[in-house]
């Protein structure tokens, strides 16, 4: 069902792969951004019902290099990389369909996906965007647990609110000072609710020796 097209990763020249089924005269393009730590495989289950029931034509990419086992840019990416990247992909998308740039376009985007699909629709633009993650639990079991989820998800947030391209290391700023203040936030409540897990403890243990 699926084909693969292939399209430049940065300056890479066809390094990345886009997972594309479909009519190309399709009125509805779907993009889907695998987060991590997925390759396409992810998502082509739902992209595939989006070709075959709904009559999109649909692209499945991943986050860059994702579905290699060696790196071709062993240093990485930063985030305006990862939105040139993203771009990159919708861009060979969209020069798959016959309706462009009439047929409307739906992102969604998953996990760290959801930073560069952020960005990419506050800049360039897009019909309807459809972001998932897994959320932070009620009461997480372990600070370590609590305090990572919020720093990744610090990004999130950031690149929510970004309309125009910044530095990397702006973003980097923002998103440290975010997660302090969430850390010191996470820090108290936690504290606050051992605190008075203890006392009631205590309470308890007082009641029963009497």
């Amino acid at each position: 069902m699926f084909r693969d097209v292939k399209h430049d990763l940065l300056g890479l020249k066809d390094a990345a792969t886009l997972r594309v089924a479909g009519p190309a005269e399709a009125e509805h393009l779907v993009y889907l951004q695998a987060g991590f730590p997925c390759d396409h495989s992810s998502l082509e289950p739902l992209a595939a019902r989006l070709a075959s029931e709904c009559g999109c034509l649909v692209g499945v990419g991943c986050m860059p290099e994702y579905d290699r086992e060696v790196p071709l840019r062993p240093e990485g990416y930063d985030m305006e990389q990862l939105l040139a990247c993203f771009s990159q992909a919708v861009d060979a998308l969209t020069a798959q369909s016959s309706r462009a740039p009439s047929a409307r376009l739906t992102l969604v985007v998953h996990d760290w996906g959801c930073a560069p699909g952020f960005m990419y629709s506050n800049t360039a633009g897009c019909d309807k965007l459809v972001a998932f993650d897994v959320l932070l639990a009620k009461k997480p079991d372990r600070l370590y647990y609590a305090l990572n989820h919020l720093h990744y998800q610090g990004h999130f947030a950031l690149a929510f609110k970004v309309r125009v391209r910044v530095r990397a290391d702006l973003t980097l700023t923002l998103t440290l000072t975010l997660t302090l203040t969430l850390t010191l936030s996470l820090t108290l409540t936690l504290t606050l609710t051992l605190t008075s897990s203890r006392s009631s403890a205590l309470r308890s243990a007082a009641s029963t020796c009497r």
